[in-house]
């Protein structure tokens, strides 16, 4: 296979400015960590990392290991997951509560007509990120906070159809404060029902603090991106979760053979991979 020229070229001249071969001009960026824009500038110690990491050869398996003693330190949370971004965590997040390790639930995702699954949120906490909730095949059942009794709402919605509750924790402590129940009494209600509670905090930081918090407030599984302001690399987020959820999480997400790992067994004619099989996410993330 013979390279196009202007590759050879590139690749003769490493430390050239990628930019400037592309005929890109940088701007100056007013917007924040907005993905359109590229998301953070990555912080010094983040770009000698992923210098590191990058000419070597590791086994993933090892490094999310070692990346969630990290996360637990961090959040007071049970267990850690690195994903590609905040929205890639909510949906393996709610995969897992629907699915939990059954092969076949798992298989199904993500058209699921067997119950639990639903996901219950206040209808002021609904935005075009929901997205990432309905990939999983999971609908939809909206409250209304603004109602005379927001909780007993919440209470009356959780039936054997749902299979957790959504919050939204993007705004600073968390969005739209007063305009909904807080997470602890959302959480409390939910875990009465036998019910988790998966928040979007990819928008939480600063302050450093709401990692733990949102933790513990009661969130079962909390989507952090990592390339906002922890100034890590694009498509980088994780998950800080319970035990019970990791489990489920990794089966669909990693590339491996789900029923095989279930069971033991490798069953050629009826492998499968999980939903999470596209969100892959590299050693240097």
């Amino acid at each position: 296979m013979t390279l196009p020229p202007q590759t050879i070229q590139s690749e003769a001249r490493p430390n050239a400015n990628i930019l400037t071969e592309l005929g890109i001009e940088p701007v100056i960026n007013a917007t924040g960590p907005w993905t359109m824009m590229g998301n953070a500038s990555l912080s010094p110690r983040v770009i000698s990392a992923m210098q590191d990491v990058a000419t070597a050869f590791v086994p993933i398996d090892e490094l999310q290991k070692a990346f969630s003693l990290i996360v637990v330190e961090a959040t007071g949370a049970e267990a850690g997951y690195a994903l590609p971004g905040a929205a890639a965590g909510l949906t393996l997040s709610v995969a897992a509560c629907i699915a939990g390790e059954d092969a076949e639930r798992i298989k199904a995702l993500p058209r699921i007509d067997e119950p639990p699954h639903t996901v219950v949120m206040f209808k002021q906490h609904r935005g075009y990120y929901d997205v990432a909730l309905r990939a999983t095949g999971a609908r939809l059942r909206l409250i209304d906070a603004a109602a005379a009794e927001p909780l007993e709402g919440l209470r009356e919605a959780l039936d054997s159809d749902v299979a957790c509750v959504f919050f939204d924790c993007t705004g600073l402590p968390y969005k739209d404060p007063g305009a909904v129940p807080p997470l602890n009494e959302v959480a409390a209600v939910a875990h009465a029902a036998g019910i988790q509670v998966v928040a979007d905090a990819s928008m939480a930081l600063p302050p450093a603090g709401n990692l733990r918090a949102i933790v513990a407030a009661g969130a079962d599984a909390v989507a952090i991106s990592g390339s906002k302001a922890m100034q890590g690399p694009p498509a980088s987020g994780f998950i800080a979760c319970r035990r019970s959820l990791l489990r489920s999480m990794v089966l669909q997400h990693r590339d491996n053979d789900i029923l095989a790992e279930i069971t033991g067994h490798d069953d050629a004619e009826n492998r499968f991979m999980g939903l999470g099989r596209s969100m892959k996410i590299g050693k240097e993330q």
